[in-house]
């Protein structure tokens, strides 16, 4: 069974909370932005391609919330290093799915309604987050991500249920999806239960992991072939950066997790 830690931290720089990442393991990082970090700091951790991108947002709400994650994001990946944030490289895989150039580092980061949620572990992963008050009634699309035997199985659900068990099963083959790398044209619908999961012809096998990680958002994590052996969640509150690029941090107090292997009967 899959433990579930809840990181709390005081200040200081950003690290996870044990001094390595077990093999088995999978570290999340969970914040809203923004982060009150005033955009000229953040642009200091980014790359110029990243500045670029940056500048094609209208509006500087768009631009502060994108530079805020992709500085989150290099300093959380820095942390497991021990390298300025600014060191960090980026590569892309032949889809597009982003990766670190860093040995036996994997990470993978979605965002959605102004959160952001990075996963970090020594195997391809994916990671998804909703939020549950922008995302529409999913039923009239479900055709397009789920297979027969599952629109039988929600069909089956009392109403009042249908739509929490659309969004775990929709974050879940999200990440499934982010895992496999293959970008945009994967079809959501050749993914189907597997043991706690979902299996893929030719693709082989993942487990999903589906949690809460604050009020108003559903989240789901996926690696192929066994469980991991632990979830940590941090989720970070507050931010700035100092002149050597460390960074500051408060946190929540942990909060109640309702966090099991995807439950395809929806009981999880």
């Amino acid at each position: 069974m899959v433990q579930l830690l809840n990181v709390s931290m005081e200040g200081g720089a950003i690290r996870p909370q044990r001094s390595f990442l077990p093999p088995g393991g999978i570290d999340l990082w969970f914040m809203i932005l923004p982060l009150n970090i005033p955009i000229a700091e953040l642009m200091r951790c980014l790359s110029p391609i990243e500045v670029r991108r940056a500048g094609t947002f209208a509006g500087r709400d768009l631009q502060c919330s994108y530079c805020a994650a992709h500085a989150a994001l290099r300093l959380i990946l820095a942390s497991y290093a021990d390298i300025a944030p600014a060191a960090i490289t980026f590569v892309q895989g032949p889809f597009g799915k982003p990766g670190v150039a860093l040995p036996e580092l994997r990470f993978n980061m979605s965002h959605s309604g102004g959160a952001v949620l990075v996963g970090v572990a020594h195997r391809p992963l994916g990671v998804d987050v909703e939020d549950v008050r922008r995302t529409a009634s999913l039923e009239a699309v479900a055709d397009l991500f789920l297979e027969r035997g599952e629109r039988a199985a929600i069909a089956q659900q009392p109403v009042a249920r249908r739509q929490a068990e659309l969004l775990r099963r929709w974050t879940g083959k999200e990440a499934c999806a982010k895992a496999l790398g293959l970008g945009l044209q994967f079809d959501l619908r050749c993914l189907a239960p597997w043991r706690g999961g979902y299996a893929c012809d030719g693709h082989g096998s993942f487990v999903v992991c589906s949690l809460r990680p604050a009020s108003g958002f559903i989240a789901a994590i996926a690696v192929r072939g066994s469980e991991p052996e632990e979830l940590a969640l941090t989720t970070l509150r507050q931010a700035r950066l100092h002149h050597d690029h460390g960074l500051g941090l408060a946190a929540d107090p942990p909060v109640p997790l309702a966090s099991s292997i995807f439950a395809l009967d929806g009981r999880g």
